[in-house]
């Protein structure tokens, strides 16, 4: 579906003729991606539904898991930038559907360290492949090289803002850019 004009070029157009002296891009820029971020967050909540997760944070706290293995509440609340309270929201809804598994650490017995269980695997396994089908269809119509460059756009935008950003020196070796692009995960 191709469109002339979308609902940021309305809002532009307006504000344009009460502020003509304004640089309205980026006001459109932030907008188109807020607007594409509500989009892209409904498709994945309804696709983690599916998948047995309650929200979209149920989720994003099994895929951490995954690839971490273990850690400590307050690492997931700091890591998925949400309170401490959010967490253990999310903790507790998790742990009702067997998902996870809190144990008290190996390393020091006075924290608490939560893990994945076998059920737990299963179901965030699932759910990256029907989240890989949503995020498809957002960007189906674009080109290779569009979504290349879309990529790479939206990774210097957000670099500077990033407070978990990693730069290229703190990356292991083995993950760093190598002459063919960046190492996949």
């Amino acid at each position: 579906m191709n469109h002339d004009l979308d609902y940021v070029d309305a809002a532009i157009r307006r504000w344009g003729e009460l502020r003509p002296d304004d640089d309205l891009l980026p006001f459109a820029i932030v907008n188109r991606i807020r607007r594409l971020a509500g989009v892209a967050e409904h498709l994945q909540e309804e696709a983690v539904k599916r998948c047995g997760f309650s929200v979209l944070g149920d989720y994003q706290v099994a895929a951490l898991l995954r690839r971490e293995t273990a850690l400590q509440p307050s690492e997931l609340a700091d890591r998925l930038r949400v309170t401490r309270a959010g967490i253990t929201g999310r903790l507790k809804r998790l742990e009702l559907q067997s998902m996870i598994a809190r144990a008290v650490s190996p390393s020091d017995a006075r924290h608490v360290e939560v893990t994945l269980t076998s059920e737990g695997r299963d179901h965030i396994d699932r759910a990256f492949e029907a989240l890989r089908g949503s995020d498809e269809l957002l960007i189906e119509h674009l080109s290779p090289t569009e979504r290349q460059r879309l990529d790479q756009s939206l990774r210097m935008l957000l670099a500077p803002h990033d407070p978990l950003a990693v730069t290229e020196t703190d990356r292991p070796p083995a993950s760093r850019t190598n002459a063919t692009g960046p190492e996949t995960t």
